[in-house]
């Protein structure tokens, strides 16, 4: 593993950035893709990290309900795993959804990837079920709100 990184950027991205700079890595870790009308229509916000002029990091959150959202995707290229940039998306997005009124972020993931789900319960992230039919867990956390004043 290499060393942590300082000073993460997370650049927001549209559907034009998804398609040329994304697509490829997202279908080579998850066998999925989105159109056009999916991306636009599904995420509320995505944003990338571009180290030496690639994309090594990604993540896609879209909302359910007002109140709830869901980190849809959240991945490091291997390489660049182990640097604090899994930390830095989670910060993200937690940030992210504070002023949108969100009160829980909800995900999944795979029952054999122990790494994420150490590093999800590191940000007070919860096992709240499991679905033995596609091998994930549904994790959850609670966050305090920013009020208007």
């Amino acid at each position: 593993m290499g060393h942590e990184l300082r000073n993460v950027s997370l650049i927001p991205i549209d559907y034009d950035f998804y398609e040329k700079q994304v697509a490829k890595f997202d279908y080579e870790l998850f066998h999925a893709a989105y159109t056009e009308f999916t991306f636009n229509q599904y995420f509320a916000f995505s944003k990338v990290v571009i180290l030496d002029g690639k994309v090594v990091a990604f993540y896609l959150c879209r909302n359910y309900y007002k109140t709830v959202l869901s980190i849809h995707t959240l991945a490091v290229k291997t390489a660049y795993q182990g640097r604090g940039i899994g930390s830095r998306l989670i910060e993200d997005v937690i940030a992210e959804a504070r002023p949108r009124s969100i009160a829980r972020i909800s995900l999944c993931t795979q029952t054999d990837n122990i790494i994420a789900q150490d590093l999800y319960k590191s940000f007070g992230f919860k096992k709240v079920a499991r679905d033995r039919e596609l091998d994930v867990y549904y994790m959850s956390k609670r966050i305090h709100r920013r009020m208007n004043v």
